[in-house]
């Protein structure tokens, strides 16, 4: 099973496995933030592109 996230025709594709693959980033908030995977990190980016 392959997920795919990222923006298509401007909305964000929402469909991210489970697998625990965590990554770590800062918010626009300068907030700590851990991800679950590096599709859970590119749907946040495309749903906070300001972020």
């Amino acid at each position: 099973f392959v997920a795919i996230s990222g923006l298509i025709y401007g909305q964000c594709i929402d469909e991210c496995t489970r697998e625990w693959h965590p990554l770590c980033g800062i918010d626009g908030d300068n907030n700590n933030r851990t991800f679950g995977n590096l599709c859970v990190y590119e749907l946040y980016n495309c749903q906070n592109p300001s972020n």
